[in-house]
């Protein structure tokens, strides 16, 4: 039998997932076998808003977000192969305290590596199937 909150997520209108430590987000995901429903519902045009951690899951994959959270929050957490919904890896805080300076790290250590879309906490990626744009 499935549990409740599965059948409300199957169920579900709009999913919103808030920030909070990625690594940790990403931990539950897997441990909870979430990912696949809720890229499913993604796929199937459900409307998703993610917060920061919420955000960066989107992407294929989560490490790049290792110096702003901590993985050690994390400690079952074997891959950072995250829900793989975008083909950019979003960072949040840009020019937000009290990130800064993990950001322009971030920033720094991946932006030759990967199309990092960083937005500000006033800030809003907004995609469709083929594109996305930054609102304010």
């Amino acid at each position: 039998m499935k549990s409740s909150f599965l059948k409300k997520l199957e169920n579900a209108k709009l999913l919103f997932i808030s920030g909070g430590n990625t690594f940790y987000l990403l931990q539950e995901l897997k441990r909870k076998n979430l990912l696949s429903l809720i890229f499913k519902q993604i796929n199937q045009g459900l409307p998703f808003i993610g917060e920061s951690a919420g955000a960066i899951i989107l992407a294929p994959n989560i490490e790049y977000n290792k110096i702003m959270d901590n993985t050690e929050l994390a400690p079952e957490l074997i891959d950072y192969c995250s829900l793989g919904i975008t083909n950019f890896y979003t960072l949040p805080h840009y020019i937000e305290f009290p990130f800064i300076e993990t950001v322009q790290k971030t920033l720094t250590a991946y932006q030759a590596k990967l199309n990092l879309v960083p937005i500000s906490n006033s800030e809003v990626i907004i995609m469709n199937d083929t594109s996305y744009e930054i609102l304010k």
